[in-house]
């Protein structure tokens, strides 16, 4: 996915800024949803669904490094991105 051209927004998942590492971009409706899933892991471990997502964030996490090649939303240089 590249949003160089403006038709979609980033979602959650790997972002790569042009020239720049990879990293993860995480949408506040998932930042909330994976705050909130923590915090049940933390409260009660045994917590199933919780902890599946709580994996699935670690997997997300662990995406971000250079070797992996999976779906990258491709942007602008940062400096393009912040308007300068």
């Amino acid at each position: 996915m590249t949003l160089e051209k403006g038709e979609a927004r980033p979602e959650t998942g790997r972002m790569k800024f042009k020239g720049d590492w990879t990293g993860v971009f995480i949408r506040g409706d998932s930042a909330f949803n994976y705050a909130h899933h923590l915090r049940q892991v933390i409260g009660n471990p045994d917590e199933r669904i919780s902890t599946k997502v709580v994996l699935d964030l670690i997997d997300l996490l662990e995406s971000s490094e250079e070797p992996t090649i999976r779906d990258v939303q491709h942007m602008k240089d940062f400096e393009k991105c912040r308007g300068k």
